[in-house]
């Protein structure tokens, strides 16, 4: 598998690498856009810890939302993806710590609100002007990635306007939660890969509402050469947004039309294989013809592979689509040793053993857990490296034509 390194069981995506140079530009870019806000040398120390202990909330929340798999393997837990539960429990500490921090010191939490939302806005823009489109084609983090260009002009023209910060700030929040609140009614939208339910962005909207009542700062000073500085960093916003969004569209086309490649991937027809399952059944996967399928490669050394298990028995017990796990029995210890581990976590779908390595070579799989969404037609429509929720194999699920 192409753009991957990996460290022993570990998977390191080089598409990582990249987006942490999209953050660190993200960040330099949403500083400037806010640059004529006052900037303390505690407003600062407050914006940089809230960032933090988001991430951590975020990271490390999974051992809250998966506590059975904590109990067993906690190892596993830490390489399960974090998801939306995970993402609005990050956003709750982040906010808690925001009020909490400026009563006990004394500052402005308006300012700081405004300059996360603002990194967040810039953030978010560039990370879907990378990735506008759904995996079925569908642009609604185009949409998405408009509506924040938006935002971001409304806060330049609202600084040009010298209108208070704090009005700034309530207006912005009510805006963001307002519109996309009420797109997410109609399409699955996303904070960043965070699929939120859309009972959320009312909820921003509110907490926006409940800062009118904030008493007001008044010594606000503003700057016109600065705010002119804002308008020249959205200008390099929106340039890169067009490049990132153009090159994306561009790779969407030339993968549509590389259906005529010798590798496995996506818009290829899946190759047929024979396997044993771990009760001695002989499975094809030709035998789940026109059926929905996700294929998993796996191996029980592998701790995101021993993750994702429970939420892959969810998503086969409670969706309408075939799951086929392939075990990696060559660099097993032995077959019963597998068959323990179904039996421990009860395991229902069916579990195929590799024996000789050969659906593995066939499939061209490194890495493990690599997973595989196959349509009703055969056509292969998700290839995914590292392990997956119950969330991410549903909008995988989601995204195939019904035939």
């Amino acid at each position: 598998m192409e753009g991957i390194w990996t460290v022993g069981p570990f998977i390191i995506k080089q598409a990582w690498l990249v987006l942490a140079i999209l953050f660190v530009v993200g960040l330099f870019l949403s500083k400037h856009v806010i640059s004529n806000q006052q900037s303390s040398k505690e407003l600062r120390d407050v914006y940089w810890n809230s960032l933090l202990y988001f991430f951590i909330a975020f990271s490390f929340s999974s051992f809250l939302v998966y506590p059975m798999i904590t109990l067993r393997d906690p190892v596993a837990v830490l390489a399960m993806p974090s998801g939306s539960t995970e993402w609005m429990i990050a956003c709750g500490v982040l906010f808690l710590y925001v009020i909490w921090v400026t009563r006990k010191k004394g500052v402005h939490n308006m300012a700081i609100f405004l300059h996360i939302m603002i990194s967040y806005l810039v953030l978010e823009t560039m990370y879907f002007s990378f990735n506008p489109f759904r995996s079925d084609g569908h642009p609604v983090s185009f949409y998405q990635l408009i509506l924040n260009l938006f935002l971001m002009i409304f806060f330049v023209v609202q600084q040009q306007k010298n209108v208070r910060i704090h009005f700034i700030t309530i207006r912005l929040t009510v805006l963001y939660g307002m519109m996309v609140g009420f797109l997410s009614l109609i399409f699955e939208v996303r904070m960043f890969n965070a699929v939120v339910p859309s009972w959320f962005y009312f909820l921003i909207v509110a907490a926006g509402l409940v800062g009118t009542k904030k008493k007001i700062i008044v010594n606000e000073q503003h700057n016109t050469k600065k705010t002119k500085k804002s308008l020249f960093i959205l200008l390099v916003l929106i340039c890169i947004v067009g490049w990132g969004s153009f090159n994306s569209f561009t790779a969407t086309k030339i993968s549509g039309d590389s259906q005529h490649s010798s590798r496995v991937a996506v818009g290829q027809m899946a190759p047929n294989f024979t396997l044993q399952t771990v009760e001695g059944e002989e499975v094809a996967l030709s035998d789940f013809s026109g059926q929905r399928i996700m294929i998993n490669f796996w191996a029980t050394w592998c701790p995101p592979c021993r993750a994702e298990m429970p939420d892959m028995q969810r998503f086969y017990k409670n969706h309408d689509v075939v799951v086929l796990a392939i075990n990696g029995t060559n660099t097993e210890g032995s077959s019963e040793q597998v068959k323990q581990f179904v039996d421990d976590l009860g395991l229902s779908f069916p579990i195929l053993l590799d024996e000789a390595g050969e659906t593995y070579a066939l499939y061209q799989i490194g890495p493990r857990p690599t997973s595989l969404f196959i349509d009703k037609s055969g056509m292969i429509t998700h290839i995914h490296i590292g392990a997956m929720n119950v969330e991410m194999m549903i909008r995988q699920l989601k995204g195939m034509p019904e035939m």
